[in-house]
């Protein structure tokens, strides 16, 4: 079991391994932070709402694929890319801020969904101009970055530089999701207008980390 699924599930049943099979069926929701790996999930067979930040795990698909009640997945900071082990849940909400999720067509076999939020990931075209719009379509609530943030989203990731950009109150902001650079990747999002992003990237891609160290 993963020390960071670990550490959640005894913050749930108030002491330390090893649980009791009826004590992991009595556990409807989880937060999970900065874990490296899901396993020890699937011991939560009622779980209905999952919660990640600044996990390092890029697919979730497989410790919960099989997971019939659940119903709400957020990860937030995250390494997350691939949503396509989910298509089997009945999911109505998912908040997907500042992951590395290039793809949402596995987004489509959730009837169900209500309410998606995708702000801060390097959407591919198609999720960007096809598949946001057919959610909708559906009549799906989906929150999404702006044309400006997410083009140049799509520029980092398309050199190499796995940050994730997005608009908050205060400004324009990188965030490094995920465990690779940093070990609390919530904090430290600087104001970085596009601007000074789109320079960066055109002449000189290998200084955008440096921003970080302001």
């Amino acid at each position: 079991m993963d020390a960071s699924v670990q550490e959640s599930i005894r913050k749930k049943v108030g002491h330390e391994a090893p649980f009791e099979t009826a004590e992991l069926a009595e556990i409807t929701s989880i937060n999970i932070n900065a874990a490296r790996s899901l396993e020890g999930l699937e011991s939560l067979h009622a779980l209905r709402i999952l919660i990640m930040n600044g996990c390092d795990v890029p697919s979730i698909g497989q410790p919960v694929q099989d997971m019939r009640s659940l119903v709400a997945v957020r990860s937030h900071n995250s390494a997350l890319r691939d949503l396509s082990g989910l298509s089997k849940l009945r999911l109505d909400r998912m908040d997907l801020q500042r992951n590395r999720i290039e793809d949402l067509t596995p987004l489509l076999a959730h009837v169900n969904l209500m309410e998606v939020n995708v702000t801060g990931n390097p959407l591919n075209h198609h999720s960007y101009r096809s598949v946001i719009p057919e959610l909708m379509a559906r009549g799906c609530r989906v929150i999404h970055s702006g044309e400006t943030e997410w083009a140049l989203g799509l520029r980092m990731s398309e050199e190499g530089i796995p940050f994730s950009y997005y608009e908050s109150t205060e400004g324009y902001r990188l965030c490094r999701p995920g465990l690779r650079f940093t070990s609390v990747p919530e904090l430290n999002h600087p104001i970085v207008p596009p601007e000074e992003l789109d320079a960066l990237l055109t002449e000189k891609p290998s200084a955008i980390a440096s921003l970080f160290e302001k």
